[in-house]
């Protein structure tokens, strides 16, 4: 269950760091299918770029997830896209990322089929919330508690040493908030808008490193 819990709320440090950084190298689990390639062509791609990632931006999608659990493209669009305009498409192509993967197939296993995604950063905060309709308030109770139960597990064990977490992954663990309102859940992650691209450019210089050690 810890391995679901670290795969899954990994998905939003996915979608908080634009990229897969933390989680290129993990196995796939919980019979879900992933497909590494579209997140390491994104890392790849963001890497040589020369990207100021403090200007600050907002991107929205609203969509559908197929029974694949990837974006279902005649129901998904971006429904805004504000601030700088290159922080913006790397946003996109994460958000496409993250579904070509076949991440999202953990909210479809929850049983999620429409979610809204919003990434935003400003002088102070960087934030990404993914809200998701339950089919019944009861259903949407119980993942929100449980997932903010699992949440601090994970972190328990790392505190006591019984299941170390990367500094990153424990940061991202620690800003995650999952709540509920009626039959909508909404997992929050909300952390300083420096710590954030501190995150980005220590993995940024990871994957910079090991390509050239080849």
């Amino acid at each position: 269950m810890s391995r679901f819990v670290k795969s899954f709320f990994l998905l939003c440090g996915l979608i908080l760091t634009l990229a897969a950084f933390p989680v290129l190298g993990q196995e796939n689990s919980n019979g879900i299918e992933i497909n590494k390639k579209p997140l390491k062509d994104l890392a790849e791609s963001v890497k040589v770029k020369k990207i100021d990632w403090a200007k600050p931006f907002r991107v929205e999608l609203e969509g559908s997830l197929t029974k694949e659990g990837k974006f279902d493209q005649k129901k998904t669009k971006i429904t805004k896209s504000e601030g700088d305009a290159e922080l913006a498409e790397v946003v996109k192509q994460a958000f496409a990322a993250v579904s070509d993967s076949g991440w999202l197939g953990y909210l479809r296993n929850q049983g999620i089929e429409k979610i809204k995604i919003s990434s935003a950063q400003n002088s102070e905060t960087f934030s990404v919330s993914v809200i998701s309709q339950l089919p019944t308030p009861e259903r949407a109770n119980t993942i929100s508690s449980g997932l903010n139960s699992l949440v601090n597990i994970v972190l328990m064990l790392d505190k006591n040493g019984t299941k170390k977490l990367g500094d990153d992954e424990k940061k991202l663990l620690s800003s995650t908030r999952t709540t509920v309102q009626e039959k909508t859940v909404n997992i929050n992650v909300s952390l300083s808008a420096n710590d954030f691209q501190e995150m980005l450019k220590r993995q940024i210089s990871g994957l910079k490193e090991k390509t050239e050690a080849k």
